[in-house]
């Protein structure tokens, strides 16, 4: 099912959506809350009562789609599509441009918005005393760089305007270049400078 980026949801569907969908856990719950503190969106945690009233609660739940349609291109957790969930973004809080796979997507109804946020966990960086075994860093105009296969620790929360592109991927198994460990080759190139 392919569900849109941000949607206008009634008050019945919103209850609808809260009741069926999982919980959050509690690193999910955090990082949501503190990146939308971050954006000026003062949410309150569902467990700081009483509210006042008219506060913003952030509601402990949410859908996980496995995929999500932004314009015309869709989506995916790493679980569900290897090739769809991997991604270049862009870090709003210091205006860089990372690379990475989708981890989790979650949509939740925030002021009558149902709103799709991504976790992607950063591709990790190869030494540079192993990426010089590759070719690819000798050619930035490939648009090209070898990863470290093994996930990252590092989470980005984004919002799928953030997404740059979708990234072309190769697996490559422990030994290729002389690389002792498994790497990905992830080209941004299908961005064509249009981002």
């Amino acid at each position: 099912m392919k569900l849109s980026v941000k949607t206008d949801i009634s008050d019945q569907e919103c209850a609808e959506l809260l009741s069926k969908a999982p919980d959050l856990s509690p690193q999910e719950y955090v990082i949501l809350q503190q990146y939308l503190h971050q954006i000026g969106r003062p949410f309150r945690t569902y467990t700081d009562i009483p509210h006042p009233e008219y506060s913003l609660v952030l509601p402990p739940v949410a859908k996980r789609p496995l995929d999500i349609t932004a314009g015309e291109h869709t989506y995916s957790c790493f679980s569900s599509h290897s090739g769809n969930s991997s991604i270049q973004f862009h870090d709003r809080f210091t205006q860089t441009l990372h690379t990475g796979f989708i981890h989790t997507i979650l949509q939740l109804p925030l002021e009558g918005v149902l709103q799709s946020f991504l976790l992607v966990q950063e591709h990790l960086a190869l030494p540079l005393s192993e990426e010089q075994k590759a070719p690819y860093i000798q050619y930035p105009e490939l648009m090209t760089r070898i990863v470290n296969a093994a996930p990252s620790s590092k989470v980005f929360i984004i919002e799928p305007h953030h997404i740059i592109t979708h990234l072309t991927t190769l697996y490559q198994p422990q030994g290729s270049y002389s690389i002792p460990f498994d790497t990905y080759v992830v080209c941004w190139a299908l961005n064509r400078g249009r981002r």
